[in-house]
């Protein structure tokens, strides 16, 4: 089949890439608009904030308080603002949204490397493959993943300018420049990468020093957006926050796995899954593809070195701050993310157009009839991958496919069983759960409660009584126990438990109730009474 033809009348018009680019996208994730919410982490962020959501007014109020009490990303709350105003309560908006998002983030990628190395052509087949990239299938499938595209998306439309700036030295290119800039640290934090990686063009694109005097007005810029970004998140959201979350230089070395891992997935996408843990699989190929762009580097000449070397300066420029972020609460504490490797795929698309770009048009065509394979193989692995993200249940059902020694994939989808009312097999997913990681009390906390529901009293009295000898000071572990004593009537037992809950957690009123309820049946009025008036006064 010859593509060449079709593939010409496609660049042939300035308007028409842009068009192909978003027709290919849209065929690829169309699907996605029917999707569910996965309730994991959307539930938190749309419906049970829907109250903020839905006021158009707390735009400005999005840029005065935390994103997901641990984070600053303003810009992402007000996307959701403006999705809550057309879509209410219904996935559908807010699955377009992300897809939009990835159109434009692609058509961007394709201006970029346009400019990047003056070649259309090439350039059109870089972000087709970028667009139906398997790996970015979270960020876009999954409605929480578009801080990855939006900050992408600002990101190379600052790239862009800076280009832009070099050409026509304009200091309202500059200011564009910055102002987009500005927006990615509002959508996420590791655009605070972008200066490293602008420098890196200077130093590897353009050959310049950046200590030259002409560099230096980009450098004032930066140095004024940093400050006023910083200026303004300590204003609003100076005490973020603990996210339970390690972010120190001590364990870069134990996430460096996962960084391998993401490169080898860039490459050869398998094994993918919305909550990876580390497999001997995809480290070995992530090995493979790092020793592959050694002897790529070693095979190409000293100018397109420079673009293999910038694209790869890229991709680990910006996956250093995911490095940074080790998961505490989880024994194995190599779960990661895929959609953070997003932002860095576009430096792989780099690497790769910059060592098979090539002055010689029959090797061109060649090139760009494997580019043509791959984006057809890679466009029917999303769809397919795609359905992974279509509801909560299927979502944490291939997570523990491809992850079955996850604990959190298992505990997650026992909370789905749970709250579905399938009290076997939530038990089932936190006993996985407890059996891979002993040390989290959460998983026999819920274990517990579920046993009780189910009857089960001297077993939920067993997990619950493991929880607290693993945790002495887990008042949810005491309220739980403490119910467990009540419902096969020891009562007396009860009492003590819930008065060491909330002994260790004095606002924790669901104990409280169960204290006032006990004594109410007991005629111990005046210790309700006294209860109610503690109650109140907390309150106040």
């Amino acid at each position: 089949m010859n593509l060449e033809t079709p593939y010409r009348k496609i660049i042939s018009y300035p308007w028409h890439p842009y068009v192909f680019i978003a027709f290919v996208g849209t065929l690829v994730y169309g699907q996605t608009l029917f999707f569910d919410f996965s309730y994991y982490d959307d539930d938190f962020i749309i419906l049970k904030n829907f109250d903020f959501l839905r006021e158009l007014s707390n735009v400005t109020k999005a840029f005065q308080q935390p994103y997901f009490d641990y984070y600053y990303r303003p810009v992402v709350q007000v996307s959701f603002i403006l999705d809550a105003q057309i879509g209410k309560l219904s996935p559908l908006v807010y699955h377009a949204s992300n897809i939009c998002f990835h159109l434009i983030t692609s058509c961007f990628v394709f201006v970029f490397l346009s400019k990047l190395f003056l070649n259309h052509s090439f350039a059109l087949i870089a972000a087709l493959l970028y667009v139906v990239h398997p790996l970015a299938v979270q960020t876009v499938a999954w409605i929480p993943g578009r801080n990855d595209s939006l900050v992408t998306m600002f990101v190379l439309a600052s790239c862009i300018f800076l280009m832009k700036y070099y050409e026509v030295r304009s200091n309202g290119i500059l200011i564009l420049h910055g102002v987009l800039f500005m927006l990615a640290l509002f959508s996420k934090e590791t655009a605070l990468m972008l200066p490293i990686v602008c420098l890196m063009y200077v130093l590897l694109i353009r050959g310049e020093s950046i200590t030259a005097q002409a560099n230096l007005p980009l450098v004032i810029c930066w140095g004024c957006v940093l400050f006023f970004y910083f200026m303004i998140k300590s204003f609003f959201v100076a005490g973020l926050k603990d996210s339970g979350q390690a972010m120190s230089m001590s364990v870069v070395a134990e996430n460096v796995p996962a960084l391998v891992e993401l490169l080898g997935k860039s490459i050869i996408p398998v094994h993918l899954s919305a909550y990876a843990t580390l497999t001997t699989i995809s480290t070995v190929i992530g090995v493979v593809v790092i020793l592959l762009f050694m002897v790529f580097i070693k095979m190409t000449n000293r100018e397109r070195r420079q673009y293999i070397a910038f694209g790869l300066s890229w991709f680990f420029i910006f996956m250093m701050p995911s490095l940074l972020v080790a998961i505490e609460n989880v024994r194995h504490r190599f779960d990661y993310l895929e959609n953070r490797a997003y932002l860095p795929l576009v430096g792989i698309m780099i690497a790769l157009s910059g060592f098979f770009l090539s002055r010689s048009e029959p090797r061109m065509k060649k090139v760009r009839g494997i580019g043509w394979i791959i984006i057809i193989l890679f466009s029917w692995m999303t769809i397919v991958h795609s359905k992974n993200f279509s509801n909560a249940v299927s979502l944490w059902s291939h997570v523990i496919e491809t992850s079955p020694r996850s604990a959190e994939a298992h505990y997650y989808l026992g909370t789905l069983y749970e709250d579905s009312g399938n009290l076997d097999r939530a038990a089932a997913c936190y006993l996985n759960a407890a059996q891979l990681d002993s040390t989290n009390t959460r998983y026999y906390n819920n274990l517990g409660v579920v046993y009780a529901q189910r009857g089960f009293f001297r077993e939920a009295n067993e997990v619950l009584t493991k929880a607290i000898t693993r945790e002495p000071r887990n008042h949810f572990a005491y309220y739980n126990l403490g119910s467990v004593y009540y419902l096969s009537g020891n009562f007396t037992a009860a009492e003590s438990l819930w008065k060491k809950a909330v002994d260790l957690k004095p606002d924790l009123t669901d104990a409280y109730d169960k204290l006032i309820t006990l004594y109410r049946e007991q005629h111990r009025l005046k210790e309700a009474d006294e209860i109610r008036e503690r109650m109140r006064q907390m309150e106040k």
